[in-house]
């Protein structure tokens, strides 16, 4: 896959802090092509805990391009923790609970009409102690007509691992299960290791400590969205899995 944006560290000599700084490559949008700006415009109205804040857009710095000033959070990705982890997964308990932090701030994104439709593990950080998580990264987020809460996919974008049934099909309507299908891959990667195949939502589970979590994510990746939980029940089905 070809990297087209970037992210870094900047410290402000002013504020005395660190911010984390968002660009795009310059070779393939010497211009922009207002993809950031529409990010912008978007995660700025977000004020919530569990969600990465941004602070600023600059659409015409003539060194970087447009870019992002956010929040510096100092804590790792998930991604960082599944590589990390392996094969043997990451603890039941700790992956329910981040989960269900996610499912917070995905709920609160949803009542402000907003999809993100690019959840992964890359694009959550988890504290040391995974009791705080932070979701990032809304460069494929989307608003939601507000009566349906629904938005048109007028083309495909997402992570292939990851992307929910309904993301597979260009004039399909995505909504607020969609994230949650994108949340329970992404646990389901945190729990063994690799993102879920076509059919894990009706495969056998392993019998083993991790059968009772792998069960909640499967009602989560179910192929119909309308048989999946809403996000405020899938939080629920978290922390009772994790108990």
């Amino acid at each position: 896959m070809e990297v087209w944006e970037s992210f870094t560290g900047g410290w402000d000599q002013h504020l005395k802090r660190m911010f984390a700084i968002k660009t795009i490559r310059r070779d393939r949008y010497p211009h922009g092509d207002g993809s950031l700006q529409r990010e912008a415009e978007i995660w700025i109205g977000l004020n919530h805990e569990g969600i990465v804040r941004v602070h600023h857009f600059e659409p015409h710095d003539t060194t970087f391009g447009p870019y992002l000033v956010m929040e510096y959070v100092d804590w790792v990705s998930g991604d960082k923790l599944i590589s990390d982890a392996g094969s043997r997964g990451l603890p039941v308990r700790a992956v329910m609970n981040v989960g269900a932090k996610l499912c917070r701030a995905l709920s609160y994104a949803h009542q402000h009409h907003v999809l993100h439709s690019d959840i992964k593990p890359a694009n959550f950080f988890v504290d040391q102690a995974a009791e705080k998580a932070k979701l990032s990264d809304f460069g494929l987020a989307r608003v939601a007509e507000a009566e349906s809460s629904q938005a048109l996919l007028v083309k495909l974008a997402g992570t292939p691992s990851y992307m929910a049934p309904e993301q597979r099909k260009v004039g399909a309507k995505i909504g607020p299960t969609t994230d949650v299908y994108l949340l329970a891959a992404s646990l389901w990667a945190c729990l063994t290791g690799e993102p879920p195949e076509e059919h894990s939502a009706t495969a056998p589970l392993p019998d083993n400590e991790r059968r009772p979590a792998l069960r909640v994510l499967q009602k989560a990746l179910a192929e119909n969205p309308a048989k999946r939980p809403n996000v405020g029940r899938f939080e629920e089905l978290l922390i009772s899995g994790s108990a």
